[in-house]
């Protein structure tokens, strides 16, 4: 619920702070969602040949 606030009730001091809050609400654009990329995968398909997955998931621990 949001109270009425009568602006003549506010100093001079608070009602640059509102402006200046509400102008900075009208810049402000809403952030585009990112979508997660896949083009990671197959990254290790040349590996494949070598090396089972449980390998990999053991030979990735030493990568960190």
């Amino acid at each position: 619920m949001v109270d009425t606030i009568d602006v003549r009730d506010l100093s001079e001091e608070d009602v640059k702070k509102v402006k200046a809050y509400i102008a900075s609400l009208r810049v402000m654009t809403p952030k585009k969602k990112k979508h997660l990329k896949f083009d990671w995968a197959g990254g290790l398909a040349h590996l494949k040949d070598k090396h089972t997955s449980v390998e990999l998931q053991h030979e990735s621990l030493n990568w960190r």
